[in-house]
């Protein structure tokens, strides 16, 4: 009974440590970091940077489209960013921004089943949301969607 319990104890600490120790997929490599900058010109009130896009992503403002990528824009080597303060509303806003993958293709070039989003939510020059999710689950159509709630005074 002992030596089990010592077994045990050896697994369980070896588990906790390996876990100190080991890179989480939550974690962003520094490339990803160093592409984080703001140019003064981008700075408006409410605003949004879209620093990887794979395939297409579309943006709504209390049910209204206000921004589409187009298919794409992964390919683009610029980051996008656009403000919509002019179209916010006194009171509660939803910001919905959807992820769409194109469909998996198979040719020259492989399978294609990777999806991919990286984006900032800024009021001025402050980050209020930071958003990274990518799979390789193959999907296709709306892959992914996250709404945020955006307060006006």
């Amino acid at each position: 009974m002992h030596t089990l319990i010592k077994y045990l104890s050896f697994i369980l600490i070896t588990i906790i440590f390996t876990g100190c120790f080991s890179k989480s997929s939550g974690e962003f490599p520094a490339a990803e970091e160093e592409k984080r900058t703001i140019e003064a010109s981008e700075i408006e009130g409410n605003w949004i940077k879209f620093y990887k896009i794979d395939n297409q992503v579309k943006v709504f403002l209390n049910g209204e489209l206000v921004f589409d990528s187009g298919v794409g824009a992964e390919k683009k080597d610029e980051d996008i960013s656009f403000g919509f303060t002019e179209k916010l509303r006194k009171g509660k806003n939803k910001l919905r921004v959807e992820l769409y993958n194109d469909p998996p293709y198979e040719g020259f070039m492989g399978f294609d089943k990777h999806w991919e989003i990286f984006y900032e939510l800024f009021k001025e020059d402050i980050p209020i949301d930071y958003i990274h999710e990518q799979a390789d689950d193959g999907k296709k159509g709306m892959v992914w969607s996250l709404e945020h709630d955006i307060l006006v005074d």
